[in-house]
C-alpha cells in the first residue's frame, strides 16, 4: 500500500506544479503592482472620448491591455499635441503612449460632385460650377475666383474635406479651378458648351437661391466691383444672392454658358447677374468639360 501512497503524492505534486504554471501563464492579463489597471485606463479613454474638439492631428485612441496604457495615435510631427490633448482632458501623461501613424483614417465612401452644390472655403459658402478634368487626369470643378486663392482648402456640401484651389483669377477675371480628391465622384448634368446669343434664355443653379432663369442682355461687360474690376462678363436678368457665386449658368438642354460672378438686387425684387463665360475658362486652363452620358 505504501507505493500507492507515494504515487498519489507524486500526482498531487505534479498537479500543483501545473496549476502554478497556469497561474503564471502570460495568456491571462495580470496588472503589475504599479500599473493603473483597466478601470483607470477605461476612465481615461472615456475622458478623451468626451473631448469637445479633438485636434485633427490626433487620429485615434484606445486601451491597450498588453501594455496597460491608452495608446494615442497622431500624424507625423504631432507627438506634442497628444500630450496636450490628454492634459486638457484630465488624463495623466503617464497613462498614455503616443504612436505615430502615416496618414489619417477616412471614410471609405465616395460622395457625388454635382453642379450647383454648396462648398465651403475660407469660412464662406460658394457654389460648385462646371465639372472638369485636367490634362493630368485630375477631376475638379470651375467656380468663382473671388471664392478663394490658390492653395485654399475646400469642404463639400457635407463639410468633408474636398480639395484645393488649383487656379484662381480675381480681379481682372473671376474664375477658379478646384481639384478634388478621389472621394468625390463627378456626376455632371451638363450636356455641352454651345454659346447662347444676346436675348437667349439662361438659367442658373445656386446654393442659396436654387434654380432661377432670365435672359442675356449684353456681353463683354466690364464690372467695377468694390473689390476690383472684372472684364469680359455677360449681363443677364437672372437673380442671384450671396452664396450663389461660382454656380453654373445654362441655356436650354443644359448647355454650359458660364459661372456666376456677382450682380445687384435679389430674388425677391429681381435683379441683374453677371457671369464669367465658360469657353475662355476651358481654353485658359486647358480643361476638359465633363458632360452627362
Amino acid at each position: 500500500m505504501r507505493p500507492a501512497r507515494i504515487g498519489r503524492l507524486v500526482a498531487a505534486a505534479a498537479t500543483a506544479g501545473i496549476l502554478a504554471a497556469l497561474a503564471l501563464s502570460p495568456t491571462a492579463h495580470a496588472a503589475a503592482p504599479d500599473s493603473p489597471g483597466l478601470g483607470q485606463l477605461a476612465a481615461a479613454k472615456t475622458a478623451l472620448d468626451r473631448a469637445a474638439a479633438p485636434p485633427e492631428s490626433v487620429t485615434s485612441w484606445y486601451v491597450d491591455e498588453a501594455t496597460d496604457q491608452v495608446v494615442v495615435e497622431v500624424l507625423p510631427e504631432a507627438e506634442p499635441v497628444a500630450a496636450e490633448f490628454a492634459e486638457a482632458n484630465g488624463v495623466s501623461d503617464d497613462l498614455i503612449t503616443v504612436v505615430t501613424t502615416a496618414e489619417a483614417p477616412r471614410l471609405l465612401q465616395p460622395w457625388p460632385l454635382q453642379e450647383g452644390d454648396p462648398y465651403y472655403a475660407n469660412n464662406n459658402r460658394c457654389t460648385v460650377g462646371f465639372l472638369i478634368r485636367t490634362t493630368a487626369g485630375q477631376n475638379g470643378f470651375i467656380t468663382a475666383g473671388h471664392c478663394g486663392s490658390v492653395g485654399v482648402r475646400t469642404y463639400g456640401f457635407n463639410q468633408e474635406p474636398q480639395g484645393n484651389f488649383w487656379l484662381s483669377q480675381f480681379p481682372g477675371s473671376d474664375w477658379a479651378v478646384v481639384l478634388v480628391t478621389d472621394d468625390w465622384i463627378p456626376t455632371p448634368i451638363t450636356t455641352g458648351s454651345q454659346e447662347a446669343p444676346i436675348g437667349g434664355s439662361v438659367c442658373k443653379i445656386g446654393s442659396t437661391t436654387g434654380y432661377t432663369c432670365g435672359t442675356i442682355t449684353a456681353k463683354n461687360v466690364t464690372v467695377n466691383y468694390p473689390q476690383g474690376t472684372v472684364t469680359g462678363l455677360t449681363r443677364t436678368t437672372l437673380c442671384a444672392e450671396p452664396g450663389d457665386s461660382g454656380g453654373p449658368v445654362f441655356s436650354g438642354n443644359y448647355q454650359g454658358q458660364g459661372i456666376v460672378s456677382g450682380g445687384s438686387g435679389n430674388c425677391a425684387a429681381g435683379g441683374v447677374t453677371f457671369f464669367q463665360p465658360l469657353l475662355p475658362i476651358l481654353s485658359s486652363g486647358n480643361l476638359t468639360l465633363l458632360t452627362a452620358p
